[in-house]
């Protein structure tokens, strides 16, 4: 049975992304690498254990990557999560749509996802990659590309996403 909050966020991924070109949206693009130290702390991580980006900012929001070589939870020991987090809500109604790419370029995949970000609901990545926790031994480097399209920035039910893009034109990593 759908609620009314699925029935509103598939009208909102319905009109924000299917309905218009990616890119026109504002977009923006991180990419998070581990240097050699990381890496051996990466290649022997117990399950559980989360490696997290430096904060960066796009359009004044603030975001950071997470990732978990050996699984998110004890249940997906073995296998490697990846997440992209929105950290910054200057009142409890913002919701931020997205739909990003996670790139984890050693892997040789591209995960898709469409995600309303709100405060309850402020991460989303992937936990299924073509590699696996045993196979990040073999690897000399660590790669994570982040692009993501802002479908609005809603304050409740007020679009205020001019104001975010009047205010942020630039983005520091471009």
């Amino acid at each position: 049975a759908n609620t009314n909050d699925e029935e509103t966020l598939a009208v909102s991924q319905s009109n924000v992304f299917t309905d218009c070109d990616l890119h026109e949206l504002p977009t923006f693009t991180y990419e998070w690498r581990f240097d050699a130290q990381q890496m051996m702390a990466l290649k022997h991580a117990p399950n559980v254990v989360a490696f997290v980006s430096p904060v960066f900012e796009a359009f004044g929001l603030r975001f950071y990557l997470c990732a978990c070589p050996n699984g998110s939870r004890i249940n997906r020991v073995g296998t490697v999560n990846i997440f992209l987090y929105l950290v910054s809500y200057e009142s409890s109604r913002l919701k931020v749509p997205l739909q990003y790419d996670l790139h984890w370029v050693e892997s040789g995949k591209v995960s898709s996802t469409y995600q309303q970000y709100h405060i309850e609901s402020s991460c989303g990545g992937e936990t299924i990659w073509p590699l696996k926790t045993d196979d990040i031994m073999q690897l000399d480097t660590f790669t994570v590309i982040v692009t993501a399209h802002v479908g609005d920035v809603m304050d409740g039910t007020k679009s205020v996403l001019a104001q975010y893009l009047k205010q942020y034109q630039t983005l520091p990593w471009q």
